[in-house]
């Protein structure tokens, strides 16, 4: 099940549309008439075959342009992915789930060979062929909540701090930076 991965942009001339089959997998309409904002802390399990929750983590056919306009943005403002000191260990724990959940999920587009703590990480769709040690810094361009995948998945999942609690996480929008942020304090 290889995935037609679309050449579209996000600004500018903005060629993104859905084929019949994206649609066709989106998880709506919701399963009930009322709906209400809240945390969704849920078990992060697998879902139905050829559902948009097939696979822990999903990969569609705008992964490839959501990935460039996403690396456009950071060049552009690197700031926009920021992981302090204390979240390291966090940040090595999200680039193993999103590593071997893309592996398991899509092994025709991604891989992940382990030997102890030497890693090889397969990006086919991207053209990236990283080798890395786990857990040791010096071999990574970025941390590991900055390198690739979690720093282009960065802004789509984030892992929750007492800073992000009482302080600001930034407010993304993959076409233009906005400078605002949410307030996420009382």
């Amino acid at each position: 099940m290889g995935i037609n991965f679309r050449q579209e942009t996000f600004r500018d001339d903005f060629t993104f549309r859905n084929s019949p089959e994206f649609i066709r997998r989106f998880p709506f309409p919701f399963h009930e008439d009322a709906y209400m904002y809240a945390v969704n802390i849920e078990p992060h399990v697998q879902g139905p075959k050829d559902s948009v929750f097939e696979n822990l983590i999903d990969v569609d056919e705008h992964y490839v342009a959501e990935m460039r306009d996403r690396a456009m943005v950071l060049a552009e403002d690197p700031l926009r992915c920021q992981s302090l000191p204390h979240m390291t260990l966090a940040g090595w724990d999200l680039l193993e789930l999103l590593m071997t959940e893309q592996a398991k999920g899509y092994p025709e587009h991604f891989s992940l060979t382990r030997e102890g703590d030497r890693w090889r990480w397969i990006n086919r769709p991207l053209g990236i062929d990283d080798t890395f040690t786990f857990g040791d810094l010096s071999t990574l361009p970025y941390g590991p909540m900055n390198t690739s995948p979690a720093r282009a998945r960065a802004i789509s999942a984030f892992s929750t701090s007492a800073t992000a609690i009482f302080g600001w996480m930034p407010a993304w929008s993959p076409r233009k930076p906005t400078g605002r942020s949410i307030s996420t304090s009382a």
